[in-house]
Order: C-alpha cells, then sequence, then structure tokens
C-alpha cells in the first residue's frame, strides 16, 4: 500500500505552492516594470513587492478554492495576481468579497478616508 500524505498536508502544500508562484511572478513583474521603464531595479523594493503579491496570490489561491475553481484555473488565477500586482488584487478581492457579504460599493472618496 502505498503512503499518502494526509489531506491536510496536501491543502497546506498548495496554499505554500501557490503564495510562492504568485511572490515570484510579483518579484518578476516588478523587475520587468522597471526595467522597462528604464529605471534601476531596487531589489529590497522588488522583494516586497513579491512579498506582497505572495500574500494576494494566497488570498486568491483560497478564494478559487471557496468557489471550486479547477486546479489549472486557479494556478492560472494566482499567477495572474501576482503579475498584476497586490494594489490591483486587492481592489479586486475587496470588490468581490463586499458584494458576497452585501456591502455597499465603495466610493473613491471613501477609500481616501
Amino acid at each position: 500500500m502505498p503512503i499518502t500524505p494526509p489531506p491536510d498536508l496536501n491543502a497546506w502544500l498548495d496554499n505554500l505552492m501557490h503564495t510562492l508562484f504568485a511572490a515570484f511572478v510579483g518579484f518578476m513583474a516588478h523587475v520587468f516594470r522597471t526595467l522597462e521603464s528604464k529605471k534601476k531595479v531596487k531589489i529590497a523594493l522588488s522583494i516586497v513587492h513579491g512579498i506582497c503579491s505572495g500574500i494576494v496570490g494566497f488570498m486568491v489561491g483560497q478564494l478559487c478554492k471557496y468557489y471550486g475553481a479547477q486546479p489549472e484555473l486557479t494556478w492560472l488565477i494566482v499567477g495572474l495576481a501576482g503579475w498584476v500586482g497586490p494594489e490591483i488584487t486587492i481592489h479586486l478581492l475587496e470588490t468581490s468579497v463586499r458584494s458576497k457579504l452585501g456591502f455597499p460599493k465603495r466610493n473613491d472618496s471613501d477609500a481616501s478616508s
């Protein structure tokens, strides 16, 4: 009989891999955009951007699991979340969660206060 890891370990590994994938994609996207704008890459800033992308990648992965997305689609969405960056992804997540919970949409003037 083959030895298989417990289901909780598989879920934990999935979460870890989604987070690391989004972090790597976010780091690379930041480096790419910085080089494309002909500026000098600041590694510390790129690392912070990658870490933030990893955090939102984790949240997006959880949202995909909640909605029952196929694993392939989840990887695609997590990668896109890392690529577009934490600012845009957080805005999209906030919009999705607010509508799911029945909260009214925020105005742009509300976001600044």
